[in-house]
């Protein structure tokens, strides 16, 4: 009893830091910040406001779907031992990329991990390669959709509304109404990816414990938290140094953006918003001819391709490693 109760309390233990490094990472209304219209402070009380109700509300569909969807359980049973190699995993590279500087996405950490464990256990038989197959190709296509989607939203801003307008002082209020509406967005996309990312800290250990409500609660008071301490770097630098934003041009991005986000939630997707964020920020600034920071998006491309793969490799090499030892039993 006792050493399932230290195994209980070492997986809160790191769920808790890998829910503060999400919260630290959220760049969710960098497009907000960069607009000008809020200061970088009252966004993050604002974020930590939305993400704690959409974590709790929102997560329960994408934890299914990484803890029972992605991976068949009857072949492969989620237990403590197995969490705690996924989160294990996931907090090691997280920390390496933090450490580096990479904007990693802690989404395809989890289920890199998570498959790549079932694979080294059960193979294929302990995939649901059709749910896989869906996550994947929903990680593929989404960035493009969120460039083209966002770089046409632009455009039809700039043609329908921006050059039919004559005077500074219209301007300046379209500005503003642009304003309002990009705040609105701003915070559904904050809601919604807060039911997304919570679960690459609560998925496993929900299911484990049955208590959903209560991990969520936890893992959204970390990201808040990591959001509180440490997010205004990434915020300023999503929303502030890859590409410079209006309201009108940051609106497109951020709408881009909240619709994805939410669409993949209610659907129990997981998905990576940062990639989806910078891939509808770099469509608005391709629309607009806008200078982009190429040394910035390489860093999130390497981030989407290698994440993957090297998170299913630790989690299988950590696996090794307590076996060797005889530190788990599974």
């Amino acid at each position: 009893m006792f050493m399932i109760e230290l195994l209980l309390i070492v997986n809160i233990i790191i769920a808790l830091y890998i829910a503060f490094g999400v919260g630290a990472n959220d760049e969710t209304m960098a497009p907000l910040a960069g607009s000008g219209l809020i200061t970088v402070e009252r966004i993050v009380i604002l974020i930590s406001i939305c993400n704690f109700i959409g974590a709790v509300l929102l997560g329960a569909k994408v934890e299914k779907t990484i803890s029972t969807g992605i991976i068949n359980n009857k072949v492969f049973p989620i237990t403590l031992e197995i969490t705690l190699i996924v989160i294990l995993a996931e907090a090691i590279w997280l920390t390496i990329a933090s450490t580096w500087g990479w904007p990693v996405s802690t989404t395809h950490s989890m289920v890199g991990a998570v498959l790549g464990l079932a694979l080294f256990f059960k193979g294929f038989e302990a995939i649901n390669l059709k749910t896989v197959s869906i996550v994947l190709l929903n990680w593929v296509i989404s960035p493009f959709i969120g460039l083209i989607t966002a770089l046409i939203l632009s455009k039809a801003i700039s043609k329908f509304i921006l050059k039919r307008v004559k005077g500074l002082r219209t301007r300046e209020s379209i500005e503003r109404g642009s304003a309002l509406i990009l705040a609105f967005a701003a915070f559904t996309n904050s809601f919604s990816r807060a039911g997304n990312d919570v679960a690459n800290a609560s998925a496993l250990l929900s299911t484990v414990t049955g208590e959903q409500y209560l991990i969520r609660a936890l893992a959204a008071s970390g990201m808040v938290a990591g959001l509180l301490i440490l997010g205004r770097r990434v915020i300023r630098s999503v929303g502030l140094k890859i590409v410079e934003l209006t309201p009108s041009s940051a609106l497109a991005a951020q709408a881009t953006a909240a619709i994805i986000a939410t669409v993949s939630v209610l659907l129990g997707l997981p998905l990576s918003g940062t990639h989806v964020l910078v891939a509808a920020i770099i469509g608005s600034a391709l629309a607009r001819k806008t200078k982009i920071s190429l040394s910035a998006v390489k860093q999130v491309m390497f981030g989407w391709i290698v994440t993957f793969p090297v998170s299913g490799f630790l989690a299988i090499l950590l696996t090794k490693i307590a076996l060797y030892f005889k530190l788990i039993m599974i």
